[in-house]
C-alpha cells in the first residue's frame, strides 16, 4: 500500500464529503458522520486498488528472487529495474544493477516499503 495514495484519497473524499454536506439541504450531523466514515473506507481501499490496476511499471524499482527459494533455505534476492509493463504472472524484461537485463516472473505487486518481486526463470539462476 502507498501511504502517499492513502492520504491523496482521504483528503480528496474528504473534501467531496463536506462540500456534499454544506449543498444538500436538511443534511444532519449523522449523514456527515456517514459520509466521512464511507470517505475513509473508500481512501483504506484505494491504495490497493490503484497497485493492483496499475501493476509494474517501466523504471519501477523491483526485487529479484531466484526461482522458487524460500526466506528459509538460501534466500537469493538482487534489485533491478524493470524495464516493461507487467501484472502477476506475467514475464516483463528486468535490468540487474550493475548487470545484463533478463526476464523474470512478478510474483507481487509493491507494498508499503517493499518494492515488488519477480522470479528468475530456472534458466537464468546460473547468472545469479
Amino acid at each position: 500500500m502507498k501511504l502517499g495514495i492513502f492520504f491523496r484519497s482521504l483528503v480528496a473524499c474528504s473534501a467531496l464529503s463536506l462540500l456534499a454536506y454544506a449543498v444538500l439541504p436538511g443534511a444532519s450531523l449523522g449523514l456527515l458522520a456517514k459520509m466521512l466514515a464511507a470517505s475513509l473506507g473508500v481512501s483504506l481501499l484505494a491504495p490497493f486498488i490503484y497497485t493492483h490496476v496499475r501493476g509494474v511499471q517501466n523504471g519501477d524499482r523491483v526485487v529479484v528472487v531466484a526461482g522458487t527459494t524460500s526466506s528459509i533455505t538460501g534466500f537469493v534476492a538482487k534489485h533491478a529495474t524493470a524495464l516493461e509493463k507487467g501484472h502477476i504472472g506475467k514475464k516483463i524484461r528486468v535490468a540487474l544493477d550493475g548487470g545484463p537485463e533478463m526476464e523474470a516472473t512478478v510474483d507481487s505487486y509493491s507494498g508499503i516499503l517493499s518494492p515488488a518481486r519477480v522470479s528468475l526463470s530456472q534458466k537464468d539462476l546460473k547468472i545469479l
